[in-house]
């Protein structure tokens, strides 16, 4: 009787280990400076059309930003929160305000360049900015 629950937990345990899950996070890091990170849920985006694998293009799209922690004494926004977003060519439609921002995977869906759509809080970064995945 113990060998079959010893058993039955391995086998349960190995198909729990093999399986993938379909709400997996992808991180995200800004290649430069290394402090903000964005978090799809999911699958990776790629602009409808592409023929990419993983493609979505729904009003539903959401990830997560996590910006640079601020110095106390600092007057910029802090920008971490949710985005809505949806995908076009070769631009990104933030659908919280209705802004547009340049986004391109590149083509091994290991990087994307997206257009800079929070304040420089202080530094200087560029207006696109590459993030790779982790």
């Amino acid at each position: 009787m113990r060998k079959r629950v010893v058993l039955g937990l391995i086998a349960v345990a190995a198909v729990a280990g093999c399986s993938k899950k379909s709400d997996e996070e992808v991180r995200w890091l800004e290649s430069g400076e290394k402090k903000e990170t964005i978090i799809f849920y999911g699958r990776i985006p790629n602009p409808a059309g592409s023929g990419a694998p993983g493609s979505v293009n729904t009003a539903a799209n959401s990830f997560f930003f996590q910006a640079r922690k601020l110095p106390p004494e600092s007057s910029y926004p802090n920008a971490s929160g949710l985005y809505f977003f949806q995908l076009e060519k070769d631009s990104i439609l933030f659908r919280n305000n209705d802004r547009k921002f340049y986004f391109v995977m590149s083509p091994d869906q290991k990087s994307f360049t997206i257009g800079r759509f929070f304040p420089e809080n202080g530094t200087r970064l560029p207006d696109k900015l590459v993030f790779i995945r982790q």
